[in-house]
């Protein structure tokens, strides 16, 4: 696949037709969803993504700059494809909208050229489309999702708390200061975080072949006086905003990253970013449904059961601080209907 002035190969859905069966074939070759020609298959002219009413009447380029993107026949079809042929039509269009059309083209290039005849790999064969080489029978990528993988860490009962032995873990981490809600450094930290941890993402793919879904945000949180630690001023918090690594990413696969967003992107907070391991060992936690400023009544039954257990714990130290994962998505969850898992490391 040569990416050179192939930008109008992408379908509107996220698909690379370049890599598409129909595409590649000698006999009635499809030109791809957005060129008009005889040859295209049916179904082209019928896809219900390519003809939808919001793209029509927006005159959109991609599915990406709708109002309900993804939308529920976007993720039908997303789910498809990722499972059957390890390509997201919904992380493509993320990518590009992230780090632009040259920079998704280049990393398509390397992902379906054949390494040995410089060929196209089908997308739906699995093998290349020049030389036979087979790929998808020795090397298919499954998505490793850690959430799944260490329910342990990631799915406490929301009723009562429970003991649970934390290892070590790699994250990416930025220190800041301040109310989440309203300070710059956070929302910095979150524009830094977010695009390295794909693109670290998509260098694993790249590079190991291997796929993962992208963790959570996390947070430490803290006070230099722990008595100054309440919902009331929320202005003298310290906190260590966090996305765990899968384990086989490396120190230079991270600093690879970090280079190609400071390039595309350059976010300020580019620079506070370190590349730890941590491990917080024995710890108390419960899972928290509702909106963040609820949290309260949680934390109090949570440290209720750490007392009656007999632990204990300091949370001005940096291995005993109060620990928060948000499982879910902000931005597309009601409030009453987020999930966060509450954690404290105990001694």
């Amino acid at each position: 696949m040569e990416s050179s002035d192939k930008s109008h190969i992408i379908a509107p859905c996220g698909m690379n037709c370049a890599v598409c069966s129909a595409y590649l074939r000698d006999k009635d070759k499809c030109p791809g969803c957005r060129i008009e020609n005889t040859n295209k298959r049916a179904s082209v002219d019928r896809c219900k993504i390519k003809n939808c009413e919001f793209i029509q009447k927006d005159n959109l380029e991609f599915c990406s700059g709708c109002e309900i993107f993804p939308c529920k026949r976007l993720k039908n079809l997303n789910q498809r494809y990722k499972t059957k042929y390890n390509m997201s039509m919904v992380e493509n269009l993320e990518y590009i909208k992230d780090f632009g059309m040259e920079k998704f083209l280049e990393n398509e290039d390397k992902r379906w050229t054949c390494s040995d005849c410089g060929g196209t790999i089908c997308v739906h064969k699995g093998y290349c489309d020049s030389c036979g080489k087979i790929y998808w029978s020795i090397k298919k990528m499954v998505k490793i999702d850690l959430k799944k993988d260490d329910k342990e860490f990631y799915n406490p009962s929301k009723s009562e708390p429970s003991l649970v032995e934390v290892p070590e873990m790699k994250f990416l981490m930025i220190d800041g200061e301040g109310d989440p809600n309203t300070s710059q450094n956070y929302r910095e930290a979150m524009e830094a975080l977010f695009p390295v941890s794909y693109k670290v993402k998509f260098i694993s793919k790249r590079e190991k072949s291997k796929d993962y879904v992208v963790m959570p945000l996390e947070g430490f949180w803290w006070a230099d006086n722990m008595e100054n630690f309440t919902d009331e001023d929320k202005s003298c918090w310290k906190w260590t905003a966090m996305i765990r690594q899968p384990d086989f990413i490396s120190q230079r696969m991270i600093k690879d990253a970090i280079n190609e967003v400071e390039e595309k992107k350059d976010p300020p907070a580019i620079y506070k970013i370190r590349f730890e391991k941590f491990k917080e060992g024995l710890s108390a936690h419960i899972m928290h449904i509702g909106p963040y400023s609820e949290e309260g009544p949680t934390v109090e039954k949570l440290h209720n059961f750490i007392q009656e257990k007999g632990y204990q714990f300091d949370g001005t130290k940096p291995d005993q601080r109060h620990h928060e994962i948000y499982l879910s998505d902000i931005r597309r969850t009601k409030q009453e209907r987020l999930k966060t898992v509450i954690r404290q490391p105990i001694r």
